[in-house]
């Protein structure tokens, strides 16, 4: 292990990256900051949609079986929440295509709504 003592130390330069610093919703990127986007436009991330939540007392929970139903918090027609790494992003609507559940966007929340 290398004594920390002997290694030279300078503060380190980053940018800041916070939400206030970012550019408003279609602004054109520096082309430094495209080219990072670029690198990362292959990196996949968990996008999850909500359909609703509902809390229930653990005996509840434990009575649960096949065939049961939970009634939820949203109602029918009520938007649904989209999330990206658990990060809400969006709102949208459920739809079906060919036989499988899909979310069209309604709005986007944070800095991509613009």
């Amino acid at each position: 292990m290398t004594e920390t003592a002997d290694l030279p130390l300078a503060p380190a330069s980053l940018p800041d990256l916070s939400d206030s610093q970012t550019a408003p919703a279609g602004a054109s990127a520096p082309p430094a900051a495209a080219a990072s986007l670029g690198l990362l436009a292959d990196v996949e991330i968990e996008l999850s949609v909500e359909f609703g939540r509902r809390r229930m007392p653990l005996g509840e929970i434990a009575r649960l079986d096949v065939g049961s139903v939970v009634e939820l918090d949203t109602l029918a027609g009520e938007p649904l929440v989209i999330y990206a790494n658990g990060r809400r992003i969006a709102t949208g609507e459920a739809v079906v295509i060919g036989g499988q559940f899909g979310v069209r966007i309604q709005s986007l929340s944070g800095p991509a709504a613009g």
